[in-house]
């Protein structure tokens, strides 16, 4: 079975940008995520784009703006899952040997205006906070979970979020589980810091089989290192954050697509 590696990140910031803007957001996440890799879009042999939202636009949308270069597209929506099920799909693809590399586009903007819990309501499903609530309070009775340990999960994200650029909501000073605990409740057992606001964003990612950067060190899931934020992109003639621009399939010694 093949390695599989995170060659290059790219995100656009959190934030609801108004409708119609998913295809762009989309364009410059994947741009930057390619930059981060010192690699193209031409040198993608597949495309996973996940969208949840009904009215985002589709992965073939944002593949036409990038380049028609006959390449598969393949959309994925899994509700709140999608990003991470378009990645498995990537990295599923690359350990078959059925792709080198490929590019996962996570993007969420309806083409026009429609509330995500409108669409889920609209299904015959709970308010989203709803369902998590009543989720919550289920493992609190089966395994002992307190209002507490969501709480930690909360600050620790909170806190995350103060040194990241793209962040939504970057607190002003570091957050404690007391004042997560303190905020408004939403829905026992959740308050309104335990919650998230209706943004929107796009993340891109390129993988690849094993790869080399002298000096890189790469501990986390699929060879992604450990959390960074590189808001101006790395130049893509070094190794940076721990990732590798190199590929066996390099544009050097990668022979033309049939």
């Amino acid at each position: 079975m093949a390695d599989v590696y995170v060659t290059g990140v790219g995100m656009t910031p959190f934030g609801n940008h108004g409708p119609g803007m998913g295809v762009s957001l989309a364009v410059d996440a994947a741009l930057a995520a390619l930059r981060d890799a010192g690699t193209t879009f031409a040198e993608m042999d597949i495309l996973y784009a996940g969208a949840a939202h009904p009215l985002s636009p589709r992965g073939v949308f944002v593949a036409r703006e990038l380049g028609l270069t006959g390449i598969p597209v393949q959309h994925v929506s899994n509700a709140s899952a999608t990003g991470l099920a378009a990645a498995h799909e990537a990295v599923t693809a690359i350990e078959a040997g059925r792709a080198e590399v490929a590019l996962v586009v996570g993007f969420d903007s309806p083409e026009t205006e429609m509330p995500t819990e409108a669409v889920i309501t609209g299904e015959g499903h709970h308010p989203p906070v709803v369902s998590f609530a009543l989720w919550a309070r289920q493992r609190m009775a089966e395994f002992g979970t307190t209002p507490e340990h969501l709480a930690a999960v909360a600050t620790k994200n909170w806190n995350y979020a103060r040194s990241n650029p793209f962040a939504a909501r970057r607190a002003a000073e570091p957050v404690t589980v007391e004042r997560v605990l303190g905020s408004r409740v939403v829905a026992d057992p959740f308050t309104s810091m335990m919650c998230t606001p209706w943004a929107k964003e796009r993340q891109r990612r390129c993988s690849a089989r094993r790869a080399h950067c002298p000096g890189s060190t790469r501990d986390g899931p699929f060879g992604l290192p450990p959390a960074h934020s590189n808001p101006t992109g790395s130049d893509p003639g070094r190794c940076s954050k721990g990732q590798s621009w190199a590929h066996p399939s390099s544009p050097a010694t990668r022979p033309p697509r049939p």
